[in-house]
């Protein structure tokens, strides 16, 4: 899975409020400071210009970049299900921004009137909400203080706020473990899994593969419109009756291989579908 950092930049301008007419280009607008900010951050490509953010990025193995090419992958079908019908890109390049590249996203940003009608003013303060997607091998520690720095140079006057994180975490799909959950889930679904090396999200999963030493596989059980974190957030009654059965095919594997993965260390069940 991918880390995250989540923060939260505050801009100010006058100690209230002010009317754009009478005090406009004399009160300074925060909002045009967050975006000034925001400019010297990130090129029109996309890629992020904080100085030393991609220094401790891993590059991928060759059995990962094999795996992304292997992932079925159709465009059109793809692009209707995420609401973006204007996606251009191959499935190599899909899956590789997806999940194995750090992301700079902007959650949200409020200030001033944003209601019905018109209001006519100045605001006096700005709030940027962002999450950055950090990947192996990252550190939301180092990310942040270059980010600090970043802001100190560019704009002293707007307050970062470290609202959380965690880090990036990932198991080596070459393990005997991958092999053996691939098998039980190719008997419990009588199909072909897919092995994907790396999850776009983001979970605390480096407590099990950093702080305690192990390998950490995760099978998703749900239904691919299942709207994380959505209010219509779902699972269908078949994905979930076919993952208490996988659950109990994985068991019973790792039963079967416990020699060969004692080897490598042990593997953690969660009862919401991450192994």
């Amino acid at each position: 899975v991918r880390g995250m950092l989540y923060l939260e930049l505050t801009a100010k301008g006058g100690e209230w409020d002010n009317h754009s007419g009478n005090k406009g280009n004399i009160v300074p607008n925060p909002v045009w400071k967050l975006f000034d900010l925001l400019s010297t951050m990130r090129d029109s490509s996309g890629r992020v210009l904080i100085e030393g953010f991609y220094d401790n990025i891993l590059p991928l193995s060759p059995k990962e970049t094999e795996l992304l090419k292997s992932i079925p992958y159709n465009q059109e079908e793809i692009g209707k299900k995420i609401g973006y019908p204007d996606l251009k890109m191959d499935g190599e390049t899909y899956y590789r921004k997806l999940t194995m590249e750090p992301t700079f996203n902007i959650c949200g940003i409020h200030s001033g009137h944003i209601g019905e009608g018109a209001k006519t003013i100045i605001p006096s303060k700005a709030t940027l909400k962002m999450d950055i997607r950090l990947v192996v091998d990252q550190s939301p520690d180092d990310i942040y203080k270059k980010f600090c720095t970043h802001v100190k140079k560019y704009a002293p006057d707007i307050n970062v706020k470290r609202v959380g994180s965690f880090k990036p975490s990932r198991t080596s799909a070459e393990l005997k473990c991958v092999e053996v959950v691939t098998e039980a889930l190719r008997e419990a679904y009588n199909e072909e899994p897919i092995i994907q090396p790396s999850l776009g999200g983001s979970l605390p999963d480096h407590v099990w593969t950093e702080v305690l030493q192990l390998p950490s596989i995760l099978v998703p059980y749900a239904n691919f419109d299942q709207g994380n974190h959505s209010p219509n957030e779902n699972i269908e009654i078949d994905y979930f009756l076919n993952g208490i059965k996988c659950t109990c095919y994985v068991i019973q594997k790792l039963g079967d291989y416990e020699k060969d993965i004692k080897k490598e260390g042990a593997i953690s069940i969660d009862k919401g579908g991450m192994l």
